[in-house]
């Protein structure tokens, strides 16, 4: 860097300029890399906040800014960038540490406030002063029916869905759920069978997605003469792995018997919910 470096009082000069060249703390750099202009700063660029940097690096090998400390003489060793704002009562830290034994990245307030965390300058997800974490965009699901499925067939049938109690994400269509990313989600399924016939051999619930099939079966066989005037309930939860675009829906199936049992509307008993997990 060429310039004066110290207060006008007291300066050091650099690469021949003179004092009366110099009415900063130093002046600009003459081959352009620093960047004075009023109380701003900039490397590489003319400064439009108190302290620019750019640069172009398509090989990734200059970061911008590097924060270093060298000491390796005692156990607690810090480096990061700390902010604050409003007189001085909001806190941000972004910092690597070694500290009484534990080594780690550290990000977040250094006072008693929320962190968001946005993108597309839209917040994505926060963290509160009691450590709970919200993500109001993460993809979730719960369905229900807005009327009886009746006399449904021996054999497989598809469970219809009328109603969305909500959808993040608009994922859940035609019935189905379309994950839109890769990742692990909680699937909750349950159903409230009546009319269901006794001379029926089994019943099963299944969750069918694009990598494998969840079942939870029941058998007649300790049902009572009256099993057809009550509620059955068929219910599965799973943690199921999905690929983006892979799929989830909801089958029931009846093994033999006559085909003349009901899914109710129940929204307490017949239900279809989903979330992604991680």
């Amino acid at each position: 860097m060429a310039g004066y470096i110290g207060s006008k009082s007291s300066v050091t000069q650099v690469d021949g300029y003179t004092e009366a060249e110099a009415d900063a703390e130093f002046v600009n750099d003459p081959n352009g890399a620093i960047t004075v202009d009023g109380s701003n700063v900039g490397i590489g660029t003319t400064p439009v906040d108190r302290f620019s940097v750019s640069h172009s690096d398509g090989t990734g090998a200059n970061i911008g800014i590097q924060v270093h400390n060298t000491d390796t003489s005692t156990a607690s060793n810090f480096a990061g960038i700390y902010s604050t704002a409003v007189n001085g009562t909001v806190g941000m830290r972004l910092q690597a540490a070694s500290h009484a034994g534990v080594t780690a990245a550290t990000f977040g307030t250094t006072t008693n406030h929320l962190a968001r965390f946005v993108t597309g300058d839209t917040e994505r997800m926060r963290i509160d002063t009691s450590g709970r974490v919200t993500m109001p965009y993460q993809p979730a699901f719960l369905v229900t029916k807005s009327g009886d499925q009746t006399n449904l067939s021996v054999g497989y049938n598809d469970i219809t869905w009328q109603n969305e109690v909500y959808d993040i994400g608009s994922n859940f269509a035609s019935n189905t759920f379309t994950a839109p990313v890769t990742g692990k989600y909680l699937l909750t399924a349950n159903i409230s069978l009546k009319s269901q016939p006794k001379n029926a051999a089994w019943y099963i619930l299944r969750i069918a997605t694009s990598n494998r099939n969840y079942m939870n079966s029941q058998s007649t066989g300790h049902w009572d003469t009256n099993a057809s005037d009550y509620l059955k309930t068929l219910a599965s939860t799973v943690v199921v792995d999905m690929d983006a675009n892979d799929t989830a829906s909801l089958m029931y199936y009846q093994y033999t018997g006559t085909a003349q049992a009901d899914i109710a509307v129940d929204t307490i008993y017949t239900f279809f919910s989903g979330i992604l997990l991680s």
